[in-house]
């Protein structure tokens, strides 16, 4: 299944199938793959993937019977804004869709929190 982007805030179906949460999207059954609701736009989370920091959601996508969000990081690492920099600037992506080129991201509920998470200890031999 193609992803869809932008689409409506799903809403909660109110059962769960594995351990995760279900939300309604038209006649689609999402699963949700954090331990803790979908939140609304305009929530504050931290993005775990690639220690990208604190965003904003600034939308909803489906995609392979997942929701995600779509969010604005507020300060992105200086390795993420420099690819964001050539990526704009290659030809190849000139027919991306607006909400990329504006920096917006998307995430899966596994990849962020409500909180930012502890450091993690390294052991070392």
């Amino acid at each position: 299944m193609k992803a869809q982007f932008l689409i409506e805030m799903p809403t909660p179906a109110g059962v769960k199938d594995e351990g995760f949460a279900l939300y309604d999207f038209g006649d689609q059954r999402l699963k949700w793959s954090a331990p803790f609701p979908l939140p609304a736009l305009g929530t504050r989370v931290y993005i775990t993937m690639n220690n990208i920091g604190w965003a904003s959601i600034e939308g909803f996508f489906a995609e392979d019977g997942y929701v995600g969000v779509m969010t604005r990081a507020e300060d992105p690492p200086q390795w993420l804004r420099e690819q964001r920099l050539r990526d704009r600037a290659n030809p190849r992506h000139a027919d991306k869709p607006d909400w990329w080129k504006q920096g917006i991201g998307c995430e899966f509920g596994a990849e962020i929190a409500l909180e930012k998470p502890a450091p993690r200890l390294v052991k070392t031999a």
